[in-house]
């Protein structure tokens, strides 16, 4: 290159000379003595001694001319990229690279989790084709790879993997299981290819322990393994929650022959437990306060696991297997669930007080007062209440909310409980007097306990249930449970109980022939209502102080 680049600049300095051995000219400070040099001997001379002379005359440019029109022009070589000399100069010189491809080898793939070795072989550099087909591999693992594990081949190969989806669906047609008993039903759907899933369902006319229905109709042609599900009957349902001020705040409703309970031994837990067992099974874990249990529901209200300080309204299905949080509040005192609605009072934080209707799916909320009920009874199509800001006076509204009036005037009373939709009874605690009265407040009694201090009145068909405690018998004897005939020829004690055995704030609840109460040290017991026995049924067994008459 640096050759080439003097050569151009040697030309471009002597373009006037004429080399011609034939009609050399006169040339300053160059002596050309004899007309048979050779031209390489001229060439020659002048690489050496080159000089360029000052003197200009015609003479000279005429030779000058003449030689500049026999000079070839000069050429240059250059790149196909072009460029002039400075490039020239700067290229640096090529060297020749070959990219040699890398081998990788295909490991082995069929037999193995796909999903496992995906990423992998895309970092080893392998291009996949992944279909997937039915078989009886196992879901998801390789069948079959179109480069044998162990060949060589070239980065960015592309490799088919076939993967598993599984046996082909095959298909059964669902029996009808409908009226077979529990056991019978699940053989029967688990030899015809069905997996099969138990639900609860109150029946009128299917017998407790019966299939009542089944969520796949007979005859369908469904796929093996699909999930059938069975409900099964316990039995006649309560269409109604509780009803009256003392049912409300119970633990303990029965449904068909089962128990529902919360047990305060572990938290309030929901239990069930079949009547004539002692067995109980967990149905849902929360802190719960009340339950009612309506159809194929248990409703109560829980401690909000999320929200500290609130409450939520929920239900559960009578298995424990669905759950639905209906509503929340910040603070529920009184709840009930009465034909298809939720009724509860919510005292909010900024100390203001609602009481509420719901629909038991949550829809159709509705105010229906912005006072403080208290002591509700349900009786027809009226809701009987009283709140603190007129004590002594019953007060009732439609159940929509309308119609608010006072029914019954100067009935003083801290608890009121109603018997068979007729009658109303009383507790004043300032004087220890239980009072009788009709619906409209015409005809009214009172019976006096003088020193006696009663507490938690329960109805049944036959007897007016209470506590009574007697400040003036020794410590551990003052309480016992009582029950009045409505004639007055009958009061009995039932059984007695020491003072600090009962669970405070939990009412007694009277189902069939049994009373269900808890004891302090939060044990479920129930007492016959005559008294004759009493029963630990989830607890230590022993009775708490607990004596029956």
């Amino acid at each position: 290159t640096a050759l080439l680049l003097i050569t151009i600049m040697l030309l471009s300095t002597f373009a006037g000379c004429n080399f011609n051995k034939d009609n050399v000219g006169s040339v300053s400070g160059v002596d050309v003595s004899s007309e048979t040099a050779s031209t390489e001997n001229v060439e020659s001379e002048i690489v050496k001694k080159p000089v360029v002379s000052s003197n200009n005359n015609n003479n000279n440019n005429n030779n000058s001319s003449s030689v500049q029109s026999k000079l070839p022009n000069p050429t240059v070589s250059t790149s196909s990229q072009g460029g002039n000399a400075e490039d020239l100069l700067n290229k640096k010189p090529e060297t020749s690279t070959t990219v040699k491809k890398e081998k990788i080898v295909v490991p082995e793939i069929e037999g193995k989790v796909f999903a496992r070795l995906e990423q992998s072989l895309k970092d080893l550099g392998l291009v996949l084709d992944v279909s997937e087909v039915a078989s009886e591999t196992i879901k998801g693992r390789v069948i079959s790879q179109s480069i044998k594990a162990g060949t060589e081949v070239d980065f960015g190969t592309e490799i088919i993997i076939v993967v598993s989806s599984g046996p082909a669906a095959s298909y059964a047609t669902v029996p009808d299981v409908t009226g077979k008993s529990r056991l019978n039903a699940k053989d029967i759907l688990s030899k015809a290819g069905f997996m099969v899933e138990e639900e609860l369902k109150c029946s009128d006319t299917v017998n407790e322990g019966f299939v009542v229905t089944q969520n796949v109709a007979p005859g369908y042609s469904i796929e093996k393994y699909s999930t059938i599900k069975i409900y099964i009957s316990v039995g006649p349902a309560n269409t109604k929650g509780c009803e009256s001020y003392n049912d409300c705040s119970s633990l303990v409703v029965k449904q068909g022959n089962w128990i529902y309970f919360a047990d305060p031994h572990y938290n309030n837990n929901i239990y069930k437990m079949r009547i004539g067992s002692n067995e109980k099974i967990l149905i849902y874990r929360n802190e719960v306060e009340q339950i009612n249990v309506v159809g194929d529901w248990i409703y109560f209200i829980e401690n909000d696991k999320e929200t500290q300080g609130k409450m939520n309204i929920s239900k559960i299905s009578l298995s424990g297997n669905e759950y639905t949080k209906i509503d929340q509040a910040d603070f529920i005192s009184w709840f009930h669930v009465i034909d298809g609605y939720i009724y509860y009072t919510d005292i909010t934080d900024d100390s203001k007080d609602f009481f509420y209707r719901i629909k038991t799916d949550g829809s159709q909320k509705t105010i229906l007062s912005t006072e403080l009920c208290h002591a509700i009874n349900f009786i027809g199509d009226y809701i009987y209440y009283e709140f603190p800001g007129d004590y002594g006076n019953v007060h009732r509204m439609k159940r929509d909310g309308s119609e608010k009036s006072i029914a019954i005037y100067d009935f003083p009373f801290t608890e009121l409980e109603s018997y068979k939709q007729q009658i109303f009874f009383s507790i004043d605690k300032s004087t220890n007097k239980l009072y009788f009265t009709d619906l409209e407040g015409l005809i009214r009694y009172n019976i006096s306990f003088g020193d006696l201090e009663i507490s938690k009145l329960q109805a049944t068909d036959d007897y007016l249930y209470m506590f009574i405690k007697d400040p003036s018998l020794p410590k551990g004897k003052q309480v016992a449970y009582y029950r009045l005939s409505y004639d007055f020829e009958v009061f009995e004690k039932v059984f007695e109980a020491n003072n600090d055995s009962l669970m405070s704030g939990a009412s007694p609840h009277i189902i069939d022939d049994w009373i269900y109460f808890y004891s302090r040290s939060y044990y479920l017991y129930r007492v016959k209502t005559d008294g004759s026995s009493i029963q630990s049924l989830v607890g230590t067994g022993f009775t708490d102080g607990f004596k029956t008459k």
